[in-house]
């Protein structure tokens, strides 16, 4: 009995949960509708949406990529902290929405899990850097891709690996950066948290 509830509190629940909503959601145009990031109803007070957003994927390898780098990284941070997971998650969208609303007065709509993907990555980054993990090089190395990615897709104006064949979508980097800001200040945060203790 003991091992069962180790192996289900252990699994990466919430992660395989935030994949089948997405899967869900893009299987489901109406769901897709109700839930993408919408600036005249987030505006007009549906601003659960600025949450929900990240469900929602514009293409099918927008989809494949997103949900495949959300199952490895999300599972990993997951095992090392659920609560940690929860807030990079949840602030990153929260961020990315409010910047939406206050720095792209054009964009009408938005959605996709790569801003949560960014602020887990360096997350994971900043932990495995601190803990002197085995594998901290190869964590390192993870963080400086990602900002490299990050400042091709700023320049370019284009996504690195997703593509999105519609008219008037394109890739929003600012939630990239917003994962990465509020990973950091949140590892800062838990960093000095612990040296105070």
């Amino acid at each position: 009995m003991g091992r069962t509830h180790q192996a289900i509190s252990s699994a990466p629940i919430l992660t395989v949960g935030f994949v089948l909503l997405s899967i869900l959601s893009f299987s489901w145009p109406g769901l897709t509708e109700f839930l993408r990031f919408d600036r005249q109803a987030v505006q007009g007070g549906e601003v659960w949406r600025i949450l929900s957003a990240p469900l929602t994927h514009l293409s099918l390898s927008h989809l494949c990529w997103n949900l495949a780098a959300f199952l490895v990284f999300g599972a990993t941070l997951e095992k090392i902290t659920k609560s940690g997971l929860i807030l990079v998650c949840g602030l990153t969208a929260v961020v990315s929405g409010i910047v939406c609303l206050c720095c792209h007065s054009e964009l009408m709509y938005y959605g996709g899990a790569s801003g949560l993907i960014s602020g887990i990555v360096a997350y994971l980054g900043l932990l495995k850097w601190v803990e002197k993990d085995a594998n901290r090089i190869f964590w390192l190395a993870i963080l400086f891709l990602l900002i490299l990615k990050i400042i091709f897709e700023v320049v370019a104006r284009d996504p690195l690996f997703v593509i999105i064949d519609m008219n008037g979508v394109r890739l929003l980097s600012s939630s990239h950066v917003s994962g990465v800001v509020v990973a950091a200040g949140l590892f800062f945060l838990w960093q000095r948290k612990n040296s105070a203790t």
